[in-house]
């Protein structure tokens, strides 16, 4: 016969596997799909604040609801999928914190194709090439960002 400690810790486990697949099972959040719908019209790339003002833009703003969404990993491969060449840069920097797997295989699609991708750093826009922006999200900009993010909101 088993003690009761053993059956509490089947019992415990059996709930744990449970809640794991029913998590699996659930959609994406709806404000993530939405969010994903609105970034993947995006022409410009940018973290942190840009134009004179220094505002930070609403696409950004687009890219955190689905970074702290539900299945994030599975939102940024569908922005990658269906968005302009700067909303897959979106993308790949997300996947970059959610799937390293996923960011090195859309990684390699998005550099073959060799396209130039516009961005913006404060009042100053630009434009780089697929594998420049690759590598920028290899080197950790965003994590750096995302960090600074982070300070900025817990001073607020």
């Amino acid at each position: 016969m088993r003690t009761p400690l053993k059956r509490f810790a089947y019992i415990i486990v059996t709930l744990v596997v449970i809640g794991i697949v029913a998590y699996q099972l659930l959609p994406p959040s709806a404000a993530g799909r939405a969010a994903v719908t609105q970034l993947a019209k995006v022409d410009t790339f940018s973290f942190g604040g840009v134009g004179y003002a220094g505002s930070i833009p609403e696409r950004e703003d687009w890219f955190f609801t689905i970074l702290s969404s539900r299945h994030s990993e599975r939102l940024f491969r569908e922005l990658f999928e269906q968005g302009t060449i700067e909303a897959r840069l979106y993308a790949l920097a997300g996947l970059h914190v959610t799937d390293k797997g996923g960011f090195r295989e859309c990684a390699a699609r998005f550099t073959r194709e060799g396209a130039r991708v516009q961005t913006q750093g404060g009042c100053i826009a630009s434009d780089c090439t697929t594998t420049e922006a690759v590598t920028a999200v290899e080197r950790g900009v965003i994590e750096r960002y995302l960090k600074l993010r982070k300070e900025y909101v817990r001073t607020r």
